[in-house]
């Protein structure tokens, strides 16, 4: 399950301090966060996932996914594949998303 960058990431290539950024270097911060995580299998599940669905998920979703996005690997890859119960802080619909495109993948 291999992901190819979108084309919106190669749009910008300057930093933008996070409190000012748009819709689209967010969704350009979150994809790199997703593909660079440290884990490999997260790193291909999540990058894999932001590359095909980040532009899709409107501001609101995309605050709940960097909620996701800053949880560490194990607790992030417990969640999608059900060994535990998703909190009622994180977005359990978002995380059903992620766990239904790694299924499908």
């Amino acid at each position: 399950m291999r992901y190819k960058v979108p084309e919106w990431w190669l749009e910008w290539r300057v930093y933008i301090p996070m409190s000012s950024a748009s819709s689209v270097e967010t969704r350009r911060r979150l994809f790199y966060r997703s593909a660079h995580r440290g884990c490999k299998e997260m790193d291909i599940l999540l990058g894999a996932f932001a590359g095909n669905n980040l532009h899709l998920l409107r501001a609101e979703k995309l605050a709940n996914y960097e909620v996701i996005v800053d949880l560490d690997d194990e607790t992030l890859y417990s969640y999608i594949v059900g060994r535990v119960e998703v909190p009622d802080n994180i977005d359990r619909e978002l995380i059903g998303l992620i766990a239904d495109y790694a299924r499908r993948k």
